[in-house]
């Protein structure tokens, strides 16, 4: 890819790199959302465990939602332009 178009490489880097930043914050969020942990002693009940939710939600989890929905965007474009690398090279493999 880097040979054909560097400019997608480069932006697949970047999208890349985009990727662990999202995955690193749904872990926040996953972690953050389950309240304290069993090492505390606590064991929350169902309703406890919603303020919990709906406070790492809103701290972390529609931020992390946010750029979820701009990664797959992104990733769309570069899916699409990848796809039309690969018909080029088809084609001109099909020629020699």
């Amino acid at each position: 890819m880097r040979r054909h178009n560097p400019d997608l490489a480069k932006r697949f880097d970047k999208v890349n790199q985009q990727v662990y930043v999202v995955r690193n914050e749904m872990t926040v969020f996953l972690i953050r959302s389950q309240g304290p942990g069993h090492m505390s002693g606590d064991q929350p009940n169902e309703e406890i465990r919603m303020i919990y939710y709906y406070q790492a939600l809103g701290e972390v989890g529609f931020n992390a939602r946010e750029k979820k929905g701009d990664l797959d965007r992104k990733l769309n474009i570069i899916w699409k332009d990848l796809q039309k690398i690969i018909t080029q090279e088809e084609k001109s493999v099909d020629f020699q």
